[in-house]
């Protein structure tokens, strides 16, 4: 349980209050957070729009924009296209340091290869024609952090999030 302590006449700067000691406790960060929001409408600092409706539908917000960020950061990214994937792969390791390795059965095809920041920049676009279903690619180059890798062929077309190291 948190609590703040208000002291009678010495918490305000702007003018005199509280009139009494208040104790203000809270369970959670939402808890806190409503209270403090009440204070600032009952003190006419805030519009009524600001008022409990207003952080219910903030909370709605935030869950939506939570659980849509989860899609492209923690699951593969589906073709921006909506192109209709025949064939798979797998990336590894990743997190990479220097190399990184994608398998899938796309011995004998051409392949693009592209790797591109979260803002959406190509930083690398390379044309691949692998004789195994193993294809190497140098990340040497890249700095640390989180990037798309993309691969498309005739069969398939799909983007997965990558770490460097």
């Amino acid at each position: 349980m948190g609590t703040f302590l208000a002291p009678k006449n010495e918490f305000l700067f702007f003018e005199e209050g509280p009139s009494v000691d208040v104790t203000l406790q809270w369970a959670t960060y939402a808890d806190a957070s409503d209270q403090t929001s009440l204070s600032r409408i009952w003190g006419g600092i805030h519009p009524p729009a600001d008022d409990l409706r207003g952080r219910v539908i903030g909370h709605q917000i935030a869950t939506d924009a939570y659980e849509l960020a989860l899609k492209f950061f923690t699951r593969p990214i589906m073709a921006f296209d909506d192109e209709i994937k025949t064939e798979q792969f797998n990336v590894f390791p990743n997190p990479a340091k220097e190399t990184l390795f994608i398998n899938g059965s796309f011995a004998h095809n051409h392949l693009e290869v592209q790797i591109i920041s979260l803002s959406g920049q190509v930083l690398s676009k390379h044309q691949y024609f692998p004789m195994s279903n193993v294809l190497e690619i140098d990340t040497q180059h890249l700095n640390a952090g989180s990037y798309i890798l993309k691969v498309t062929s005739k069969k398939i077309s799909q983007s997965l999030r990558i770490v460097i190291e």
